[in-house]
């Protein structure tokens, strides 16, 4: 029972990564072509719910302006949902009424994120979305790269890339995963600080969603149309320990089980390809802890300690955590605790009233 066990945690660890190599080195099948930007696109509406953003707004309104006066002569409006605010948002908003382009709406009550994008895709009048969250920065000509892959009527969705400030090891790789999925024909999901969107490709998501930006991408691919990766568009974000808080962590995590629980519908939508690239990219992470701690806790138990087995592991246990340690810079032992903590209180199930509406 115990060596069954610890092949099983075994199993668990090697296929995914054996797996996930294997499809990313498939013939490259579906290309999304990018041509003339402005292709076929009758106008964008960009989309932007906020809440309690007095500090961004006014610099994030005019950054977003200034990125659309690029891409004329296409049409545009600009449409921001301000989610019953605490602060002095709707105070700043209120310089804009004046601008055509801009359209603000202000709702009295939260209603969460999720709604917020509800409801600003349904006062849209143009065909492509682009969704943009309000803190970070957008480096110049991003509209434009993300537009030209639109050119492709198999393209459903394009996602931005995120830098953080000072530079991170961790999501450098991130991003080089995403870019070896998006050179098979996709990528798994968006990062929701910057992506486009077909208007005809968008599903309303339920209002309690808390992963907004990953169930939009897997509804778009459950259509049969393709996520693309854009590294020419760049959105600059805080620090990523800063980025990763205890709160974030636990609402993403939240999130996943919240996804494999109640959208599974979507989720069998999917492509053998993309249901592994999910797997692989959200869900491994989760059970990896789990298989770290137990494939030498049962190699110890069924073997002893002196057994090959056993020592074999903690070997390559060992080595594994020097190559992290002092082999990628950034990648700090505080930090790698730090997340692998947050993750064992995940299953605290009075930690999940840590998730929130909203992700600042």
């Amino acid at each position: 029972m115990i060596n069954l066990l610890f092949y099983s945690f075994l199993f668990l660890l090697i296929v995914p990564f054996v797996g996930y190599l294997i499809i990313l080195i498939q013939p490259f099948k579906k290309e999304g072509i990018k041509l003339n930007t402005h292709l076929g696109i009758n106008g964008i509406s960009i989309i932007i719910p906020c809440y309690n953003e007095e500090i961004y707004i006014e610099n994030k309104i005019n950054e977003i302006l200034n990125l659309c006066l690029i891409i004329n002569p296409i049409c545009f409006e600009i449409i921001i949902i301000s989610d019953g605010p605490t602060d002095s948002t709707n105070e700043i908003l209120k310089k804009y009424s004046t601008n055509r382009n801009i359209k603000v709406f202000e709702f009295n009550q939260r209603g969460g994120k999720a709604n917020a994008l509800n409801f600003g895709v349904s006062k849209s009048q143009f065909d492509i979305l682009i969704f943009s969250d309000v803190r970070q920065t957008i480096k110049k000509g991003s509209f434009n790269v993300l537009l030209s892959h639109f050119s492709d009527p198999i393209v459903g969705a394009v996602s931005a890339k995120i830098e953080h400030a000072g530079s991170s090891q961790i999501r450098n790789f991130i991003n080089y995963l995403k870019l070896l999925e998006n050179k098979t024909g996709s990528t798994i999901g968006v990062y929701g600080a910057l992506y486009a969107i077909r208007k005809n490709n968008y599903i309303p998501i339920p209002v309690s969603t808390i992963l907004d930006d990953l169930l939009i991408s897997l509804n778009v691919l459950s259509q049969g149309k393709l996520v693309k990766f854009e590294t020419e568009a760049i959105v600059y974000d805080i620090e990523i320990e800063k980025f990763y808080s205890k709160k974030r962590t636990l609402r993403l995590i939240s999130g996943l089980f919240q996804l494999a629980f109640v959208n599974t519908g979507v989720i069998f939508k999917l492509s053998f390809k993309n249901i592994f690239f999910l797997f692989f990219q959200k869900y491994f992470k989760l059970i990896l802890p789990l298989t770290v701690i137990a494939i030498p806790l049962f190699a110890y138990i069924s073997d002893g300690f002196y057994s090959l087995k056993f020592q074999t592991v903690c070997i390559i246990w060992i080595f594994s955590a020097l190559m992290i340690l002092f082999g990628r810079k950034k990648m700090t032992i505080k930090f790698i605790l730090r997340m692998i903590y947050f993750y064992i209180l995940s299953f605290n199930p009075y930690k999940k009233r840590d998730t929130v509406l909203w992700d600042k």
